[in-house]
């Protein structure tokens, strides 16, 4: 889960003793800068917040990015010759990652709404594009 979430960041993570993240490092690739103060603003956050591996095919408690544990059986809908095509791409764990880590980012606040889905699919498209991956072309 640490790779796949420094992978979605493009970040180094350093995990403290109870595994909480206690340093974030840039590896450089400026298209995830918004990915990735969005990610140290939950390490950042008075709050607690955590990623793990669950049945439910939902991320609904605001405090947990739940990564379905069977994602690997499941496909996006990409973009192929202009076309939205359904269930054509295989979701890899850093996608995943990297989707459900950012309804969380507004949350380091404590107060404020988790993200829709356009703000997911965004960040899940810009580790596709950093992996020369087709895009997720809806929800």
């Amino acid at each position: 889960m640490k790779a796949a979430t420094e992978n979605a960041t493009d970040s180094d993570i350093t995990l403290d003793k109870n595994n909480c993240v206690s340093k974030v490092e840039s590896r450089g690739n400026s298209d995830f800068d918004k990915i990735r103060e969005g990610f140290q603003s939950l390490a950042a956050s008075k709050y607690t917040f955590g990623v793990r591996f669950s049945r439910e095919f939902s991320n609904a408690n605001g405090v947990e990015a739940r990564i379905y544990e069977h994602y690997n059986a499941l496909a996006y809908p990409a973009t192929v010759n202009g076309q939205c095509k359904r269930e054509q791409v295989p979701w890899v764990l850093t996608q995943v990652v990297g989707h459900e880590l950012a309804h969380l980012y507004p949350r380091a606040d404590g107060t404020s709404p988790m993200a829709g889905e356009d703000a997911a699919v965004e960040a899940e498209n810009v580790f596709n594009r950093s992996q020369g991956k087709p895009e997720r072309c809806e929800y």
